[in-house]
């Protein structure tokens, strides 16, 4: 029930500076640099494209459609492990940590859990996760494994398998997504864990620390 629509969350990766690239500086708090206002420029233009498949032409970003829940979440999909398994997170501004479901996490069955068992490259960290959200918490443990946005992969990368999202119920239960991707500053992030947009960086994956998100002013079906 609800409308659906699907939005693109989009990253500039590192060796691409095509005059197309559609970004725009949310790590910034400064005035905008000479780069950064054609990234602006560029971001204001995308907004007249038709269809998300244009989108994809460009070479200069790495782009991740995005479902909007009701106006309540945004979420898009993730690999984590090897072999890759594909889980549906929310790209979350206001938290820095990722978590996903594994088993116990969700007794409905709807959604997809991220099986340690089945990755190569699982290594369980005897250290214990928990996180408070305005909606609620989850706990579990944190691991380390191999986590893939697009084209752009994490080796190795710490996040935490949540195996209690009973904090969570009232939206977990009817809601379409399965972890929670946070886009902040490690200062919030639990465990002192690196987030995903600054591990990037830091492996020399990202040109810059900007990210963007598209949103419209219309529902599409």
């Amino acid at each position: 029930p609800g409308l659906v629509a699907k939005w693109p969350f989009v990253v500039r990766p590192t060796g691409h500076h095509h005059k197309g690239a559609i970004m725009r500086s949310a790590l910034r708090t400064s005035g905008l640099s000479n780069d950064e206002a054609e990234l602006e420029f560029e971001f204001a233009k995308f907004a007249n494209l038709e269809g998300l498949p244009r989108l994809y032409a460009a070479d200069s970003t790495v782009v991740v459609p995005l479902e909007n829940y009701r106006n309540i979440a945004f979420h898009g999909e993730i690999s984590v492990g090897t072999p890759g398994q594909q889980l549906e997170v929310i790209f979350d501004t206001g938290s820095a940590n990722l978590w996903v479901p594994i088993e116990g996490a969700d007794p409905s069955g709807q959604r997809s859990l991220f099986l340690p068992s089945k990755s190569s490259t699982f290594v369980p960290m005897q250290k214990a996760f928990v996180i408070q959200y305005v909606s609620g918490s989850v706990s579990g443990s944190f691991c380390t494994d191999d986590v893939a946005i697009a084209s752009l992969r994490l080796r190795g990368f710490a996040f935490a398998a949540v195996n209690d999202t009973r904090g969570l119920e009232s939206i977990y239960r009817g809601a379409s997504f399965d972890g929670i991707l946070g886009l902040g500053f490690k200062g919030i992030a639990q465990g002192d864990a690196t987030p995903v947009m600054q591990a990037l960086v830091e492996t020399g994956q990202l040109a810059q620390p900007i990210f963007a998100f598209h949103l419209a002013d219309t529902n599409l079906d």
